[in-house]
């Protein structure tokens, strides 16, 4: 069976890019206050509005004297947990080039979080089956010298 590697690690990288995201989905459910703008792909934040088209009106201060505060962003540090470093470490390449796509599109207005679902399994699926495709090569080369 040649072709055993370059058909199963495109499928391999699928399901894990799969259950990062079902990850993350749940997560901004279940932990943002607001969870239509932002979503954080495990530790990669991804903005639905890049240029702000929709405006964010404060709602006014109940109570001037106790200081109306909260004007500051919170900031949560996300690290990637143990399968998404995995799945960004050993298709870094794909990563890389999708991310830059990815803020190239949102910087012309399209939603970062629709591009990323889009392109990213794409590539992912393509640098596994290229990985795949030079396993299977080497193996077969291998089995050839002997």
């Amino acid at each position: 069976m040649r072709n055993r590697w370059r058909l199963i690690l495109p499928i391999l990288g699928l399901l894990l890019f799969a259950g990062v995201t079902f990850a993350s989905l749940h997560r901004r459910r279940a932990y943002q206050k607001d969870p239509t703008r932002y979503l954080y792909w495990s530790s990669i934040q991804l903005d639905s509005d890049p240029l702000h088209r929709q405006l964010e009106i404060p709602a006014p201060c109940e109570d001037a004297e106790g200081g109306c505060g909260g004007w500051d962003p919170i900031v949560v540090e996300r690290t990637p947990g143990l399968l998404p470093g995995l799945l960004m470490l050993s298709a870094c390449p794909a990563f890389m080039v999708g991310m830059r796509f990815v803020r190239a599109l949102g910087r012309h207005g399209i939603s970062e979080v629709s591009s990323f679902m889009t392109f990213m399994p794409m590539l992912v699926a393509a640098w596994y089956y290229g990985v795949g495709w030079l396993i299977d090569r080497w193996l077969y080369k291998r089995r050839q010298n002997n």
